[in-house]
C-alpha cells in the first residue's frame, strides 16, 4: 500500500509492493481501515495507527503513529 502516513502499521512510511509483516496484536477481533489510518480491536483493547491530522486516531498530541498505539475507549 501507499503507507505515506504509517497506515500499514509496521513502523515505517515506506511504500509496500509486497505483503507487510503481520502486526503483533494478539486476539484481534475487528479491523477498520480508512484512507490514511487503521484501527484494530481485541476483546478488551483498541489500537490505531496512521494519520491523526484530524484526530481520527483518537490520540491527543500525536500527529502520526507508524505502529499500533493503544487508544482509550
Amino acid at each position: 500500500g501507499f503507507n505515506s502516513r504509517g497506515q500499514v502499521g509496521d513502523g515505517s512510511e515506506a511504500r509496500r509492493r509486497d505483503e507487510p509483516r503481520p502486526l503483533d496484536l494478539v486476539g484481534v477481533r475487528e479491523i477498520a481501515a480508512g484512507h490514511d489510518h487503521s484501527c484494530a480491536r481485541t476483546e478488551a483493547r483498541l489500537y490505531c495507527w496512521g494519520s491523526n491530522d484530524r484526530g481520527q486516531l483518537g490520540l491527543e498530541n500525536v500527529h502520526r503513529a507508524n505502529h499500533p498505539i493503544e487508544v482509550a475507549w
